[in-house]
């Protein structure tokens, strides 16, 4: 599949990257349908953030689930969902509180752009909000 790739400040290419698959029972496979561009996104462009690899570009995205792992029960095939961009652990007291962004267990090594600005994403499943139509998922840390 194609995605957008940092390489270096100022060099962003379109690349051909593997596909995901369901790593963990855990996980969903989202095609991606829209996405945006994070202050982050801007500050490892201008090289603000240092980046010691290559990485797909996007973290707040929306798409369409195509693939669930076995444990996935409250989320199916075609269901529309947003990833927003804090990585919270869903159970911790500010999680608990609807302050996702005061999560006191965020995951450091998940958080961060890898991965929006690409046609599809694997995401683990951590707890879904639903907005009508609409489901948050985010990563769990580990």
């Amino acid at each position: 599949m194609k995605a957008a790739v940092f390489h270096a400040p100022g060099k962003i290419t379109c690349d051909t990257i593997d596909d995901p698959k369901i790593e963990d029972q855990n996980d969903i496979i989202l095609k991606v349908t829209s996405t945006a561009i994070c202050g982050s996104d801007l500050h490892m462009y201008s090289g603000g953030i240092p980046q010691a690899r290559p990485m797909v570009m996007g973290h707040e995205f929306m798409g369409i689930i195509e693939d669930v792992g076995r444990n996935i029960t409250h989320l199916k095939v075609g269901d529309r969902v947003v990833v927003p961009f804090p990585i919270a652990c869903g159970g911790c007291y500010f999680c608990n509180h609807d302050l996702p962004g005061a999560c006191e267990n965020s995951n450091p090594d998940h958080y961060g752009p890898e991965g929006g600005i690409l046609q599809k994403k694997e995401v683990e499943c951590l707890a879904t909000v639903i907005f009508t139509e609409v489901t948050m998922v985010g990563r769990r840390s580990t």
